[in-house]
């Protein structure tokens, strides 16, 4: 593992993850509180990787709580999203006997479990015939996780593109089974913030007024400049002010490409840094 700390990755570890303490208290606050949350973020700001820093937490401190990530980002109909859904819960299922047991809530259909050549962790086929077969099937995978013996907490991210599925109100299809859920909290996530806000606040839309509303921001130049400095120091090398200021100003604070040029700015620098590394 390279011991660059300016990773591009969403998330590796806390120490390499800067902030964002008030946004991680609440939405444990939300979650300990029963409220589903929705979470709107530009593009490149963080929200996966605060979604991960979320889920460290959650297993570091004890919390009661089993965690799935599905990215639906890729998808384009109510068949893609079950199969991402169901691989994000088989992944996170701890023994044989629990993937046994969801493969056989699974009953409208045989899906077929095997292993990832690459990552080794357990990998779900699933094939469908009909329309109707794949709403059993989502109500299936729900059920399954409503009567987990854990709470679940389901985050999935980019949700906004449901609403590109043809020839199905996916946003009825899933408010119809999730209302009906106590053991089951959803955070979910979008950075198309119109689409995501019209989807939450249109009196006309299925999921209404059912969530609390997270907006991520930017980081504050501040809190950003003393992490990236703290991470060079950390390894041995000083990266003054202005170098530093030069780097946020020219990213804009975004993110990903702060810590992108950090990167290679800390490849490329000695111990101290230049301006003409930067």
């Amino acid at each position: 593992m390279s011991d660059n700390p300016f990773i591009l990755e969403p998330y590796r570890s806390k120490d390499l993850f800067c902030d964002r303490e008030n946004e991680l208290a609440q939405l444990m606050a939300h979650l300990e509180n029963g409220r589903n949350v929705t979470m709107i973020s530009p593009r490149r700001l963080g929200k996966t990787g605060l979604i991960f820093r979320l889920f460290d937490e959650i297993k570091t401190t004890g919390a009661p709580y089993e965690t799935v990530y599905a990215d639906i980002s890729d998808t384009l109909s109510l068949e893609d999203s079950i199969k991402v859904l169901s691989q994000a819960v088989a992944t996170q299922l701890k023994s044989q006997s629990q993937i046994l047991s969801f493969l056989k809530a699974l009953k409208s259909i045989r899906p077929l479990l095997g292993v990832d050549p690459f990552s080794g962790m357990p990998q779900v086929s699933i094939a469908f015939a009909t329309n109707e077969q794949q709403q059993r099937t989502l109500e299936d995978l729900l059920m399954f996780l409503e009567n987990y013996p854990q709470q679940v907490v389901v985050a999935i991210d980019e949700f906004q593109q449901i609403r590109e599925y043809e020839g199905l109100n996916m946003e009825a299809v899933l408010r119809k089974h999730i209302q009906h859920l106590h053991n089951v909290r959803f955070i979910y996530c979008g950075s198309k913030k119109h689409t995501m806000a019209d989807m939450f606040t249109n009196a006309k839309s299925p999921f209404y007024e059912s969530t609390v509303f997270l907006s991520l921001e930017k980081l504050s130049e501040t809190v950003y400049a003393d992490f990236i400095k703290h991470q060079f120091e950390r390894r041995g090398k000083s990266i003054g002010d202005e170098q530093v200021r030069y780097i946020l100003e020219w990213t804009r604070d975004y993110t990903y490409y702060t810590q992108k040029v950090c990167n290679k700015v800390f490849e490329i620098s000695a111990k101290q840094v230049r301006m003409e590394d930067v």
